[in-house]
């Protein structure tokens, strides 16, 4: 078996569980539970080769996002908000806040826009 399988918990999303589905009228894949904050440096590290929605780390923002959006420039503010977009994301599978907690975090006068 190759290695992303056998850290496969780190990434659930990527690796649904396959059971048996004949009985099983819902589409909806099993996912297994995340081993992802027990071995985050491992899971990071595995990232880019095994998890099918991994994204790169974020740029960090300008350094007047918040001015920019204060002030109401919304074509600027746009812009800058739009390559962490997905640091707002509800849905876990578009969501990259598990790889850039740190730098989404320096996102936040986005969140308004999502």
């Amino acid at each position: 078996s190759n290695i992303c399988s056998s850290i496969s918990c780190c990434f659930p999303s990527s690796f649904p569980l396959s059971g048996d589905s004949s009985n099983n009228d819902d589409e909806t894949p099993k996912l297994q539970e995340s081993c992802y904050s027990y071995f985050e440096d491992t899971c990071k590290a595995y990232a880019p080769y095994c998890d099918l929605y991994y994204t790169p780390p974020l740029p960090p923002p300008p350094s007047d996002l918040s001015s920019l959006c204060a002030l109401g420039s919304d074509t600027f503010c746009n812009e800058a908000c739009k390559v962490a977009k997905c640091c707002f994301e509800a849905d876990p599978l578009e969501s990259c806040l598990d790889y850039n907690e740190e730098m989404c975090g320096k996102y936040y006068p986005c969140a308004e826009l999502y």
